[in-house]
């Protein structure tokens, strides 16, 4: 029985060094993201968006998506849009989402993010 069980312990070890390092990254990017750093705050608007390691927080992932939009991340820019159209993580007092995510997709569209551009004429298409 011992040697099925030594098979075993790597599979657990790693799982736990898996959990460890996603909360590592969770508070580097935190850090980094407070210091301005882009990629950070769109790294850390996907941990909350997915609720990995932290709880699933749709207002902070929208926080940290337009933090970065705003430092001109096409990515960001397209996930805000998104959001907007959605409707996921707005205050109830937001005004004129529908604009508000047409102006996102074309400011990442115009910088080259196709998905973008596609999610912006699917919006035209429906009126």
């Amino acid at each position: 029985m011992a040697f099925w069980k030594n098979e075993a312990e790597p599979d657990q070890d790693k799982e736990s060094e898996k959990e460890l390092s996603m909360e590592e990254e969770f508070w580097r990017l935190e850090k980094n993201a407070q210091n301005d750093g882009v990629d950070a705050k769109v790294g850390l608007a996907e941990h909350y968006y997915n609720g990995q390691v932290v709880k699933r927080d749709v207002y902070a992932a929208f926080h940290w998506y337009l933090a970065a939009a705003r430092q001109d991340h096409l990515e960001a820019q397209c996930r805000v849009g998104e959001m907007y159209e959605s409707g996921t993580g707005l205050l109830e007092s937001q005004k004129n989402p529908e604009q508000a995510a047409l102006r996102w997709y074309l400011k990442s569209a115009e910088g080259g993010n196709a998905k973008a551009f596609f999610r912006m004429g699917e919006m035209y298409h429906a009126g």
